[in-house]
């Protein structure tokens, strides 16, 4: 599986996958007792990686951001935001919802809420159908995220990318190290279009010793 270049179309797919690849090898390296700043690189760049699969209408993105929101992966812990992503992960994948997240971990949402969760949903499907399936150039991938970044605001007003931003500041400077890691740990991959899925009973360090992180269930 190779990174998109700018000359490639850019897909929601593309880059929920690349969420997946990166979450997975976070797990990977901790389960490798890898130094905490490599896996906190890891945890940020699944986490943004979700962030531009929703940004170009990626239903699946919803319960994975919902999963990083709730155990402060990649971005810090967030219980608007983790309501947020699991209200609107419960109209797009309800199956999903049902079969992954363990009911222990499933918020109870306020009603409050869910005129902004109506309006996420609503903002994803249009997105989902508009945008062509073959992807996008960069130029409206920007556009994709001008427009979710200001239609998902934070109960302080800040948008939505500064939690990806103010959490990425720790990890900025192990990007390159760990990018080439993953490219180089790609050609290896049995099967090119999945990533790795050793999580299935993974606890990250940081997380309530008590859940199961990602593969079939989410913590």
């Amino acid at each position: 599986m190779a990174k998109s270049t700018l000359q490639n179309k850019l897909t929601s797919e593309h880059h929920h996958r690349w969420g997946e690849y990166y979450y997975a090898l976070a797990a990977d390296m901790e389960d490798q007792d890898a130094p905490q700043s490599k896996i906190d690189a890891s945890w940020k760049m699944a986490a943004m990686e979700f962030w531009f699969a929703l940004t170009l209408g990626s239903e699946k993105a919803p319960l994975s951001l919902f999963k990083c929101f709730r155990q402060g992966v990649g971005v810090e812990k967030d219980p608007y935001m983790r309501d947020l992503m699991y209200g609107a992960a419960l109209q797009l994948t309800p199956q999903d919802c049902a079969d992954k997240v363990k009911p222990e971990n499933k918020p109870i949402i306020a009603k409050s809420m869910q005129p902004k969760i109506d309006a996420l949903v609503k903002l994803v499907k249009k997105t989902h159908s508009q945008l062509p399936a073959e992807g996008v150039d960069l130029k409206v991938f920007n556009e994709q995220i001008t427009k979710f970044n200001h239609a998902i605001k934070l109960p302080s007003g800040k948008p939505i990318q500064s939690c990806f931003i103010e959490k990425s500041a720790k990890a900025t400077s192990k990007e390159k190290d760990l990018k080439s890691k993953a490219l180089e740990l790609t050609k290896n991959l049995s099967n090119q279009n999945k990533p790795i899925t050793t999580t299935m009973n993974h606890v990250p360090r940081k997380a309530n010793k008590s859940s199961s992180r990602i593969g079939c269930i989410i913590s």
